[in-house]
């Protein structure tokens, strides 16, 4: 990427430098820039997936990230953003964190859980 020129104001990623038009096919450089870096078994979703997930874990708002990605549906961008266990582990010591900051126990936030929301019996 660093080889290619920069075009400044163009709204293409992978543009022809003879040209200035965006390439049509770009699957025989894509598998030559993965044989030159040996790299197998690499779709460009996966950079795609890659950036969803990484930019997330970062701290990137996820409407943020979808407008970024050009990810237009929730159903979609979930495609790409990879939840893996050690995400929901973090997001659990965040809640427990912010738990422990008021003075309270992580059930204790929200009103009581599930139970309070259940009719009360007559």
């Amino acid at each position: 990427m660093k080889k290619c020129p920069r075009r400044l104001g163009c709204p293409f990623v992978f543009v022809n430098p003879e040209t200035g038009r965006p390439w049509q096919d770009i699957r025989k450089m894509w598998q030559r820039a993965c044989a030159a870096a040996g790299l197998d078994g690499i779709w460009i979703h996966d950079l795609r997936r890659s950036f969803a997930t990484r930019a997330r874990r970062a701290g990137v708002q996820e409407s943020v990230v979808m407008r970024m990605g050009g990810w237009k549906t929730r159903a979609v961008f979930d495609r790409y953003n990879v939840v893996a266990d050690d995400d929901v582990r973090e997001a659990a010591r965040c809640l427990q964190a912010a738990a422990e900051r008021h003075g309270r126990n992580l059930d204790e936030i929200g009103g009581g859980g599930a139970e309070s929301t259940k009719a009360p019996r007559s």
